[in-house]
């Protein structure tokens, strides 16, 4: 097994030097080589300088100009060279310690090619929560009812193969977990308790998850669409 860990990152010149200890401490513990893909999303707070120091398995890539969350994890994605391919924030809200459990999950319900970290323990305002709720059932009406567990996000490992299928998904707003709805993938779960943000605000923000809703309720409608059309 060798694995690719991606992780977007913008503007955490703070956290960065914690967030490579840990993730090259969890790393350290799995089998096999493994590369870890920091996709600097043109950030504008030093990030580059800093980052520009690391060394292997630390691999630094810098976009030319922002893309977004979902615009750098994709480009991520078709970097990835493992058989196996892990995702996280780079905020460390998703502990990296927990990156272990996700490949046995993985490798323990060979059924599945993606295994989720479900996160516990968060409390969102109620303006999310309410948003939340309507955007899940308009999920289970065009994609009939197959959605990823409440709770997933970003944290996962894939097959190397579901990691491609998503890189080919060109849109600009998206979020990793409805990408993977959309392509109608099995999936296992472990449960993870979220941890605080370590450090800012997060980026995407009400406007921002808003684009992201419309842009991937959009691609569940389109990837139906086809389905009906190839049955």
């Amino acid at each position: 097994m060798n694995l690719s860990l991606v992780i977007p990152v913008y503007n955490e010149r703070e956290i960065l030097p914690e967030l490579v200890r840990r993730c090259t401490d969890a790393v350290a513990h799995l089998d096999g080589p493994c590369e870890v893909l920091l996709i600097d999303d043109h950030s504008t707070d030093g990030s580059d300088t800093w980052l520009a120091t690391v060394e292997a398995p630390i691999h630094h890539i810098r976009l030319p100009e922002n893309r977004g969350q979902w615009g750098a994890t994709r480009h991520g994605l078709s970097l990835a060279r493992g058989s196996l391919v892990a995702v996280m924030d780079g905020d460390l809200q998703d502990p990296p310690e927990h990156l272990p459990r996700l490949v046995r999950q993985l490798a323990h319900h060979p059924a599945a090619s993606v295994a989720f970290a479900v996160r516990t323990g968060q409390v969102d305002p109620l303006w999310m929560r309410v948003g939340r709720r309507g955007y899940r059932a308009l999920q289970h009406v065009l994609n009939d009812g197959n959605v990823v567990p409440s709770g997933a996000g970003s944290y996962c490992v894939m097959q190397a193969e579901v990691a491609r299928q998503a890189a080919a998904v060109d849109l600009s707003d998206a979020n990793l977990a409805a990408v993977l709805t959309a392509l109608r993938v099995p999936v296992t779960t472990i449960h993870v308790e979220r941890a605080p943000r370590a450090h800012g605000t997060s980026r995407v923000g009400l406007r921002g998850l808003t684009r992201e809703a419309i842009g991937s309720l959009w691609l569940l409608a389109t990837l139906g669409r086809r389905s009906s059309a190839g049955g």
